[in-house]
């Protein structure tokens, strides 16, 4: 809604957004464990001595607009605060983070109970909004080494961090999107075919504005 705005000078774009942001301020964002955070949703994710992220949902080159229009502390906040944490989140030999962490009220970060241990859909998201937000960042050291370790068209749909087992399936579409711009490849126009489903073309687009944004 910001882009729309900056892109066809129509302010019930931004004020949309701005509800949209004080909406999740408001609902969405808690302090614990020593850490601002933004939970995935309102209900479901405060339990009784943890709470549940999904680090896919750490969006931080929208947090960093929210931050530019509203100069309100929160947004900036909670970019320090992801990159700390994301820089604790990786498990097994990948030493990468799960789609769905639990953090305990003590601090301690762990795959989440309830959902299968691994760096998989939701999780390959997470390179792609760091490198949006800072193609040096070093929280993409972790996803270039295990790209690296095979080959582009071989590199596994998935790996659970627990067994260290990969899928029998490789990347395709808008997940090698995200594997080339991790790797510092510029993408080109974005190629949607009819083998892409939604998601798959969505990241393609994502990654195509993450190249322009750099």
């Amino acid at each position: 809604l910001l882009k729309a705005d900056a892109r066809w000078h129509d302010k019930h774009y931004s004020t949309a957004s701005d509800a949209i942001t004080k909406a999740l301020i408001d609902h969405s964002v808690i302090r614990y464990a020593g850490y601002r955070v933004m939970l995935p949703g309102v209900q479901g994710f405060k339990l009784e001595s943890e709470i549940v992220l999904n680090p896919s949902y750490f969006v931080f080159p929208a947090w960093q607009a929210f931050a530019r229009r509203s100069h309100l502390p929160v947004w900036r906040d909670l970019i320090k605060d992801g990159k700390r944490l994301l820089g604790k989140m990786g498990s097994g030999k990948a030493n990468l983070p799960t789609d769905w962490v639990s953090l305990a009220s003590g601090g301690k970060l762990a795959p989440a109970k309830g959902w299968p241990p691994r760096m998989s859909y939701d999780a390959i998201r997470v390179p792609l909004y760091v490198a949006w937000s800072d193609k040096q960042s070093p929280l993409l050291t972790p996803w270039k080494n295990w790209f690296q370790s095979y080959q582009r068209l071989q590199t596994p749909a998935w790996i659970n961090v627990s067994t260290n087992n990969v899928s029998p399936w490789f990347m395709t579409g808008g997940l090698l999107a995200v594997r080339d711009l991790t790797m510092g490849e510029t993408p080109e126009d974005p190629q949607i075919t009819a083998q892409d489903d939604y998601y798959s073309a969505s990241l393609k687009l994502l990654v195509w504005l993450a190249g322009r944004d750099r």
